[in-house]
């Protein structure tokens, strides 16, 4: 999930779940609070249902220049959706990608078509690839692809969305805080 984000008073808000369902809200939907509140809890704001929990959101407003939602699941699943898809979503919210047994949605972002996705897992591995090797799908009853193959005791921990055709660094930390002693170029 990002650690901060920002909107707009009209922006749209996706929720998704680790069942795999997408709920929107507008931000001014989301009430103002004082800076020493303690908030509102989301299950107040959307009809989740029970077991249900919100893994990651994002947000964008009519000025964004994204197009897809990228998708992925702890078990490496991904999944690419056209933006426009999830722009009339009920209350009761609507599925954005159907799950194995077992498996959980974890993480979402924007993207324009044109960049590569890094996936991380548990256990150390890393995998980057070009978003456009993962065709868009609709929302509702499909999957997507393998994203990584990772072993039965592994798990997704990270995404990201890179630019394409920019060097970037990655720096790893392990378990309990020791940072390793290189630095990749990506």
């Amino acid at each position: 999930m990002p650690i901060s984000s920002s909107a707009q008073t009209h922006d749209n808000i996706l929720f998704f779940t680790n069942k795999g369902k997408a709920y929107q809200l507008k931000a001014y939907e989301i009430a103002e609070s004082s800076r020493i509140s303690k908030g509102t809890a989301i299950v107040n704001l959307l009809n989740i249902e029970a077991g249900e929990q919100v893994e990651s959101f994002i947000t964008y407003g009519k000025a964004d220049r994204s197009t897809y939602v990228f998708l992925t699941t702890k078990n490496g699943t991904v999944k690419k959706s056209a933006l426009s898809e999830f722009e009339n979503i009920r209350k009761g919210g609507m599925i954005s990608i159907k799950l194995e047994s077992g498996d959980e949605l974890v993480w979402s972002d924007l993207t324009d078509g044109k960049n590569d996705v890094m996936l991380v897992t548990k256990g150390g591995k890393a995998i980057r690839f070009a978003e456009s090797s993962v065709r868009s799908d609709g929302t509702g009853q499909t999957m997507g692809v393998r994203g990584i193959k990772i072993a039965a005791n592994d798990e997704v921990i990270g995404m990201d969305i890179i630019s394409s055709g920019e060097k970037n660094e990655l720096l790893t930390l392990m378990e309990n805080g020791w940072e390793t002693d290189r630095r990749c170029v990506i």
